[in-house]
């Protein structure tokens, strides 16, 4: 089989979830749910620039025993979800 990764973006209200749910199941298959990049605001509602983001996730890394204690440690609940989104589709969160 091949590994390497394949992206697919469905049309909005098109079931999209629904088969992303459903080839999930595959144990040979890892699928993810939008991560939505775009998003990452603050919970103030303050965008979240990249310098701003390496500084929550280096404070919080130093003392965590592996990535979702990480994860968990972030002050930001956005920042939280879209980390956990990621780390679910198969991106590294280090």
């Amino acid at each position: 089989m091949n590994s390497s990764p394949v992206f697919l973006k469905a049309i909005p209200r098109s079931g999209g979830t629904l088969f992303v749910t459903m080839l999930d199941v595959h144990p040979e298959i890892a699928m993810s749910y939008e991560i939505y990049e775009d998003r990452l605001y603050s919970d103030t509602g303050a965008p979240l620039l990249v310098d701003d983001i390496i500084i929550l996730l280096e404070e919080t890394r130093q003392s965590a025993r592996d990535d979702v204690q990480w994860i968990k440690r972030l002050s930001e609940n956005n920042l939280r979800v879209f980390l956990f989104r990621a780390r679910r589709g198969g991106l590294a969160v280090t």
